[in-house]
């Protein structure tokens, strides 16, 4: 048996930049988790929620990322629609945080552009 050859360069760029959104999210829960057991939030059960959430989220996200490195086609629609809501968090973040606006469309738009690359969609072909 043949070891399988590693995944194309652009579909290892989407997957470092999936696994940095996952990453991005796993850390913003557990510090948002962290706030609302510290401080005196006006609903503690709703920010220790959304908290949990964003978690999940976040590992879920990093499951994508591994599966775009063993390019697997099941992980390409959710790695696209992780940045279609990457994008939508941009957006309504665009009065507020310009620069989070700013990182996070050129985070989506590098990752969908490394996912749309002919030797990353060859690479998640389903045959």
């Amino acid at each position: 048996m043949s070891a399988p050859s590693p995944p194309p360069t652009p579909l290892r760029v989407a997957a470092a930049l999936v696994g940095l959104e996952g990453l991005a999210a796993v850390v913003a829960g557990v510090g948002f988790g962290v706030a609302a057991l510290v401080t005196d939030p006006s609903d503690r059960a709703t920010a220790l929620t959304l908290a949990a959430l964003l978690v999940v989220l976040g590992v879920g996200v990093l499951a994508v990322a591994r599966g775009l490195l063993r390019a697997s086609p099941a992980a390409q629609t959710p790695a696209y629609l992780a940045q279609f809501f990457t994008l939508v968090v941009a957006y309504y973040q665009r009065h507020t945080l310009v620069a989070v606006t700013v990182a996070l469309t050129v985070l989506a738009l590098a990752a969908v552009a490394a996912l749309s690359a002919p030797p990353s969609r060859e690479a998640l072909r389903r045959d």
